[in-house]
């Protein structure tokens, strides 16, 4: 199994609210950085894994590296049904940007709806649903 790893600039417990909530999942586990360990970054997440429902899980934490609002990485979504798949794109895009609104795939493609969204940690978002 793949989990997602990703980093933060001590927001990470903001954004792990944020997908739980778009994705109706559940933060199952939150260590964090003690004074000893942590520095700077006492009292935020060392470590969290979050349950996205049905769509799989997700890790993250906090870091003193920082990080960089870039293209490198995307994490797609399959939805299998378009209300949930536009809940979430509206959530995600709260504070951040809908990229690409919900257009049908081209062919050689299924046909199936896809959005972009750029969510306000700087994480690309694709969500994709069946064309009802």
């Amino acid at each position: 199994m793949l989990i997602p790893y990703m980093s933060f600039n001590g927001n990470c417990e903001e954004a792990l609210h944020l997908y739980e909530e778009a994705f109706g999942g559940k933060i199952e586990y939150v260590s964090r950085w003690s004074e000893e360990t942590g520095g700077a970054l006492a009292g935020k997440v060392m470590h969290a894994h979050v349950s996205l429902s049905e769509f799989g899980a997700l890790n993250a934490g906090d870091t003193e590296t920082p990080v960089v609002f870039g293209n490198a990485i995307s994490l797609l979504v399959h939805f299998d049904n378009a209300e949930k798949a536009k809940a979430a794109a509206a959530k995600l895009a709260e504070g951040g940007a809908l990229v690409q609104d919900f257009t049908a795939n081209p062919p050689p493609d299924d046909g199936s709806l896809c959005a972009v969204i750029n969510d306000k940690f700087g994480y690309a978002w694709i969500l994709v649903c069946p064309n009802e």
